[in-house]
């Protein structure tokens, strides 16, 4: 599935998108602050390798280098701290507004799905247990819940954060830069071997915790009856 896409927000409304847009925009803006503070510090550490090689040098004029020294220090401290205090501030607004987005889809979500439950025939009910239904409404509406709020702000984060990241190392040193993303496809390759795994045996887990939950639910709800037939060894084994 793409990050965006018709069928990801089909049970979005109007205002549920608008949330969604504004938390992503926020998101891709945040993305260069991360950028942004490293040059800043990277300036503060320069004036202070400055500010030691000038004091080494002059010894009648030190009062006047210190006093340079600490203004321009400050300076570049305050925007240090207008930059950490923009970044709390946006975060708030892209948790706020994608999770509240992400909580509606998913009650909408689960109110559609027990509408299309009661809706189906008697004989549906005897090849599927409420295991299925209890399983399947905690553990997958809580991925969706995760996918259609942080996770794309996380994700847009990232990926505006990597392209400022790129185009600031390249402005102060590209040739450091490239000998740097000489190391990206072996990242690259790495990670998505990763994911896939993980994918692989999240997907496992998840059928095997649905298995068991309705096995579980099954022998509590007839606990009389498998108690009356001796029937604890083989449901404990089951």
């Amino acid at each position: 599935m793409s990050l965006f896409s018709t069928s990801q927000f089909k049970y979005s409304s109007f205002k549920d998108r608008a949330f969604t847009a504004i938390g992503c925009a926020v998101a891709v803006v945040t993305g260069f602050s991360l950028p942004t503070l490293i040059v800043l510090m990277g300036h503060l550490l320069l004036k202070f390798i400055v500010f030691q090689s000038v004091e080494a040098e002059l010894c009648g004029n030190q009062r006047l280098t210190i006093g340079r020294f600490q203004s321009e220090a400050k300076l570049i401290a305050g925007y240090m701290a207008l930059v950490g205090l923009a970044m709390l501030l946006s975060n708030v607004i892209i948790v706020g507004s994608l999770g509240m987005s992400a909580t509606k889809q998913s009650f909408r979500i689960r109110h559609y799905f027990m509408r299309a439950m009661l809706h189906q025939e008697v004989g549906w009910f005897d090849t599927h247990t409420a295991g299925d239904f209890a399983g399947r409404i905690t553990a997958d509406l809580e991925k969706i819940h995760d996918g259609l709020g942080e996770k794309i702000g996380m994700c847009l984060f990232f990926l505006s954060t990597a392209v400022a990241s790129l185009i600031s190392a390249f402005w102060h040193g590209w040739q450091l830069a490239l000998v740097l993303l000489a190391l990206v496809p072996c990242l690259v390759i790495l990670t998505t071997g990763i994911a896939k795994v993980q994918s692989k045996l999240e997907g496992e887990e998840s059928t095997a915790y649905h298995n068991a939950e309705a096995v579980a639910m099954e022998a509590v709800t007839f606990i009389r009856t498998v108690i009356a037939y001796g029937g604890q060894l083989k449901e404990t084994k089951r």
